[in-house]
């Protein structure tokens, strides 16, 4: 079972674990287990997700429960209006604040990508960050 972290009429958020893939992939096509049909099962309801997390990653994974709050949420994510906030347990020294300004190029697999475009442009991607405690462990 998922952990439902939020939910309402509109919007369900579950806590992806990692290992977890968020729908069926090539890349990853002996799969067999996705957050979307996990959560469709649990709650039985048909549910949109609106962004993903890569397999390794955990964190918070949202999803519309209707067609309408799919397409407005999306929006908001193409516009920027949404914003995600990562937290990162690094080893080592890091400035107290900073931004990364790195666009990142996608990188292609060669038998699933063989149709997608070769001379894509970089995705702009800055990360504001911010250094904060944490507690010993």
């Amino acid at each position: 079972m998922l952990e439902i972290i939020y939910q309402d009429e509109y919007f369900v958020a579950i806590n992806k674990p990692s290992g977890l893939l968020v729908h069926r992939s090539w890349i990853d096509r002996y799969e067999t287990q996705f957050a979307v049909q996990m959560l469709r099962d649990q709650i039985d309801a048909y549910v949109y997700p609106l962004h993903r997390l890569d397999k390794p990653t955990s964190g918070v994974l949202l999803f519309a429960l209707d067609k309408e709050s799919a397409r407005v949420a999306s929006e908001q994510f193409t516009q920027h209006t949404i914003q995600k906030i990562y937290i990162a347990a690094v080893r080592g020294y890091v400035e107290e604040e900073g931004v990364i300004d790195h666009p990142l190029k996608e990188k292609l697999d060669k038998i699933t990508d063989k149709r997608a475009s070769q001379d894509k442009d970089a995705q702009e991607a800055i990360t504001h960050y911010k250094r904060v405690p944490i507690p010993a462990w």
